[in-house]
């Protein structure tokens, strides 16, 4: 059973700018070189179909590879046979279902940066959040950019990840 949610989102027009510049894993070494240039996959889990939606495009026209589903079951699904390089998980906080949703997705992917989204109110939820697992916790409602700079911030953990592989 899930709780019914409303979101407001309020695309101002420098939003569009920072929606439509591409995100990739071009990132720069040390020495300003291009360490690889496909596109990143993402996993998008959030139940509510409408943001699911508008977050799916959003990233799509920033040039991500994006796999939308609507549940963790699902999710977790298509991380056995897609090569992820970031997760943004919908984490319910009410009846500690989401902490464990989060704990089996940095189980199954533990080197896979997951960033959360969450209603949650309190310092104490989103610290819980980071503790099971989340490199970052977006708390709703969200501005769309915040959520775009912490998928930035996560580059440098893909580039470091695939150094390694």
């Amino acid at each position: 059973p899930s709780q019914d949610s409303i979101f407001t989102i309020t695309l101002p027009v420098a939003a569009e700018r920072v929606a439509s510049r591409p995100i990739n894993r071009g990132v720069l070494d040390a020495a300003g070189s291009a360490m690889c240039a496909s596109k990143l996959r993402v996993l998008l889990v959030n139940e509510n179909a409408d943001l699911r939606e508008v977050l799916a495009e959003t990233l799509r026209n920033r040039g991500l590879e994006v796999q939308a589903t609507a549940t963790a079951a699902e999710g977790l699904n298509i991380s056995k046979d897609v090569n992820l390089d970031l997760v943004l998980l919908d984490v319910p906080l009410y009846g500690n279902i989401g902490i464990a949703i989060l704990g089996e997705y940095h189980a199954r992917l533990p080197r896979v940066p997951i960033i959360a989204i969450s209603g949650a109110a309190s310092s104490e939820e989103v610290a819980l959040v980071l503790r099971s697992g989340a490199r970052a916790c977006i708390c709703k409602p969200f501005q769309l950019a915040h959520l775009l700079a912490e998928i930035d911030a996560a580059l440098p953990l893909v580039a470091r990840r695939e150094k390694l592989i």
